[in-house]
């Protein structure tokens, strides 16, 4: 039996970088003086902290040499005005889209800190895609489960006295159990934090989808295990997984706080890992590990023997 000191487990969340969405950008889409723009198919793919890539297309997608139209100078940070560019967006309850350069300003929206704007001419087209952000615990979290299936199949053949099967896919479904809260709670030793009104929001997506990454805490860094052994000071148990939002929903009792039960299903391999925040991404031993493939099929690594 394992026993940890201190807050050891928890959980991180990750979105998930899917697909993009293409819209058409009116004249009248852009509100100038008040740093606003509204793009009905693109606001329903996004919620407020999302960091997406805006890229300025063609008809048939392909990316072009002029600058987005309706962002002034400023919005890359200078003077010099680009096609594409990343920022965190704010999504007003009317359906209306700022962008931010940082998150936290993104989660207060407030209109000083969004980017400057500029009324379009001609409608123009533009990409719209979510970006894989960096991991984010889910703040006020009391308890998670992460459960597995294996299908089995049967093999018997004609005329055996017994039977026979044989274990074949793996499947997975869970469940997060938090409190539901607007405030902008630390989460443990962290000041990046998720809240459960993200994931309730993430379940309505139609565009994009409700897909994130789950790192599952069964110790989190900074914690020593029983034997405070210093070398697994910083070293995290957990359990890593690809994750779609299945059901949210919100518990109220007049006796208790309000809860948030969000319920998922895993939609590939899930890893039991112990290693360090970051190397689980891509390991790289003492050299040893060589990418011997980088294409469209994905990054294969080799371990020489």
């Amino acid at each position: 039996m394992a026993i940890w000191h201190g807050y050891g487990g928890g959980l991180r969340l990750e979105r998930a970088k899917t697909g993009p969405a293409y819209v058409w950008i009116e004249a009248g889409d852009v509100d100038a003086p008040a740093r606003r723009m509204s793009a009905d198919r693109a606001v329903s793919a996004l919620v407020t902290g999302d960091y997406v890539s805006i890229a300025h297309v063609d008809e048939n997608g392909g990316l072009l040499s002029d600058p987005l139209p309706f962002l002034a100078e400023g919005a890359w940070g200078g003077r010099v005005r680009f096609p594409d560019g990343q920022w965190y967006v704010n999504v007003d309850p009317i359906g209306g889209v700022r962008l931010f350069h940082q998150w936290k300003d993104a989660l207060d929206g407030n209109v000083n800190n969004a980017m400057p704007m500029e009324a379009v001419k001609e409608r123009c087209r533009v990409r719209v895609q979510l970006v894989a952000d960096n991991q984010r615990c889910l703040a006020q979290t009391t308890s998670w489960e992460l459960d597995t299936n294996r299908n089995v199949a049967d093999i018997t053949p004609l005329g055996e006295g017994f039977a026979k099967n044989m274990a074949t896919l793996v499947s997975g479904s869970g469940a997060l159990d938090c409190l539901f809260t607007a405030g902008k709670e630390k989460c443990g030793s962290h000041d990046d934090h998720e809240r459960s009104m993200y994931l309730h929001q993430l379940a309505l997506r139609q565009e994009i989808g409700a897909n994130f990454t789950g790192v599952f805490l069964l110790k989190r860094r900074d914690t020593l295990p029983v034997d405070l052994s210093p070398e697994f000071d910083k070293a995290e148990l957990f359990y890593l997984c690809n994750c779609v939002i299945s059901n949210v929903a919100s518990s109220v009792d007049v006796d208790d706080i309000i809860h948030s039960r969000i319920e998922f299903v895993t939609t590939d391999q899930i890893q039991l890992l112990y290693s360090y925040p970051t190397s689980y991404l891509l390991q790289e031993v003492g050299g040893l590990d060589k990418i011997v493939q980088e294409n469209s099929s994905g990054i294969l690594v080799d371990l020489p023997l």
